[in-house]
C-alpha cells in the first residue's frame, strides 16, 4: 500500500518483546498493589487464574445489539469475583457495570437479577407495540 514502509522482522520481534516485558511489569505491579490493599483494588481485571466466565442472556437493547451479564468463574488478584454487562453489537463487544463480590454465588444471583430488570425494562407488552 503506498505510503506504508515495510518494519524488518527482527525490529517487529524486538518491539513485541519490548511490549510483552512492559506489559508483564504492569500485571506484576497490579498483582502486588491488589495483594497489599485487596479492598482499594477489588475491581482489578487481573485474574489469579485464567480469565473464564458464565453469563445469562437478557436479550436485545434498543439498538438491536445482544446483553449479556456475566460473572467470572475464578477469584481476581484481590480475591474478588467479578460481574459485567457486555454488550456485542457488530464487530464490537463492550463491558460495563463491573461489581465485585467476595462469593461466587452472589456475583451469578446479581448477574441473574440484573438480566431479569433488563428484560423487563426492554420487552414491551403487545398493547404497548400496538399504540407505536
Amino acid at each position: 500500500m503506498p505510503g506504508q514502509v515495510a518494519i524488518p522482522m527482527e525490529l517487529q520481534r524486538m518491539l513485541q518483546g519490548a511490549f510483552n516485558e512492559i506489559r508483564g511489569l504492569e500485571l506484576k505491579h497490579e498483582r502486588l498493589s491488589a495483594e497489599a490493599d485487596p479492598k482499594a483494588h477489588k475491581l482489578t481485571r487481573v485474574m489469579a487464574k485464567s480469565l473464564s466466565y458464565r453469563w445469562t442472556p437478557a436479550g436485545k437493547d434498543g439498538r438491536g445489539r445482544a446483553v449479556y451479564f456475566c460473572w467470572s468463574c475464578h477469584r481476581n488478584v484481590a480475591g474478588y469475583f467479578l460481574g459485567w454487562r457486555e454488550v456485542k453489537g457488530g464487530r464490537v463487544t463492550k463491558r460495563d457495570q463491573w461489581i465485585a463480590r467476595k462469593c461466587r454465588r452472589r456475583a451469578q444471583e446479581l448477574a441473574h437479577r440484573r438480566a431479569e430488570r433488563f428484560r423487563a425494562q426492554h420487552t414491551r407488552t403487545e398493547t404497548e407495540q400496538a399504540h407505536q
